[in-house]
């Protein structure tokens, strides 16, 4: 059922303390320098202008979209959350009421902003606050924070405003490191089963959590990418389908085929003989395979980096330090 609210009435409420579900309200159709707001990208339908003033229109609200009323320093005002109870918009009226009111499109970085300040994660979805999106604006405005916390000079009444802005930098630095933790997977969980991750199938948002984790540096992300899954392949009991020679140059070994990797064909599981063990060399794209006697039998050739995904076994040779 939808109830039909006078904006003068809602914003006659106690600040945050009355909600009202997919209402129909008044609502500016203004914004703060008088330009005509959309409200329809929204999802918010509007109707006929109030009678006596043609700035308010009554607004049907999405299904799961609230409004609140609250505080505001140019006199009382409403906000409008959407279903993730996230502030999307706000409308203003002035303590002069010779003044009209307006309303103000909430934008993504004024809602980290308010996240960090609150201290609490932000709700993620595909359209509007995707983890990327999050990070990129959380990691700008801490830089922002740092560079005013840097920039202000220490004066008598400065100095109060300069710490406040490094609590600033803290606070978005926290939440950037929160949607990342949220948003990329664990490698170990991603192995558990004796495979590797497969790198090239991760979500943009585990990609950039990680290269936020690498301090944003491409090269790094990169090269912690591939150790990554070097470490991920001496801990498998996996070997590359493609082999130089083909699959019965591995059966000859002693090796037992078995399945391929389900959604990873880059892989198959395998038993090695008794004995037989792997190990890391210094170059983090290979690793070998070595027998009882520590002698390499088979080298592996797997670059994890997830824009140019590969693998391949072969034959040690004496150039990989094997025997034949």
């Amino acid at each position: 059922m939808n109830i039909t609210l006078d904006l003068t009435d809602l914003l006659r409420t106690r600040p945050h303390t009355t909600a009202q579900p997919s209402a129909a309200l008044l609502l500016p159709v203004v914004d703060h320098r008088g330009r005509p707001v959309d409200l329809g990208r929204f999802g918010i339908t509007v109707g006929e202008p109030m009678p006596g003033n043609p700035l308010l229109r009554r607004a049907d609200l999405p299904t799961g979209w609230l409004a609140m009323a609250q505080d505001d320093p140019l006199g009382p005002g409403a906000v409008v959350l959407d279903e993730h109870q996230r502030p999307r918009l706000t409308a203003h009226t002035h303590a002069d009421v010779s003044r009209a009111p307006f309303l103000y499109v909430v934008s993504l970085t004024q809602y980290i902003d308010h996240a960090a300040a609150d201290n609490h994660m932000p709700t993620l979805d595909e359209k509007w606050a995707t983890a990327e999106g999050v990070i990129r604006r959380a990691c700008l405005l801490r830089v922002l924070a740092e560079a005013k916390a840097a920039n202000h000079s220490c004066g008598f009444d400065s100095c109060a405003a300069r710490a406040g802005y490094r609590r600033q930098a803290r606070r978005y630095n926290l939440l950037a490191e929160r949607v990342r933790d949220a948003s990329q997977t664990s490698d170990a969980t991603a192995a558990a089963d004796g495979t590797v991750t497969n790198t090239s199938s991760l979500s943009a948002s585990t990609l950039l959590g990680r290269i936020v984790a690498s301090v944003g540096d491409p090269s790094r992300f990169i090269e912690d990418m591939e150790a990554t899954g070097q470490r991920e392949f001496v801990a498998s009991t996996v070997l590359p389908t493609e082999v130089h020679g083909g699959p019965q140059v591995l059966t000859d070994l002693g090796v037992s085929l078995g399945e391929i990797v389900d959604g990873d064909p880059l892989f198959r599981h395998v038993t090695l003989p008794d004995g037989w063990t792997r190990r890391a060399t210094e170059h983090p794209m290979w690793s070998e395979i070595i027998d009882s006697n520590g002698h390499p039998r088979i080298s592996v050739f797997y670059k994890a980096a997830f824009y140019d995904r590969r693998a391949f076994a072969r034959i040690a040779t004496e150039t990989d330090g094997g025997d034949r």
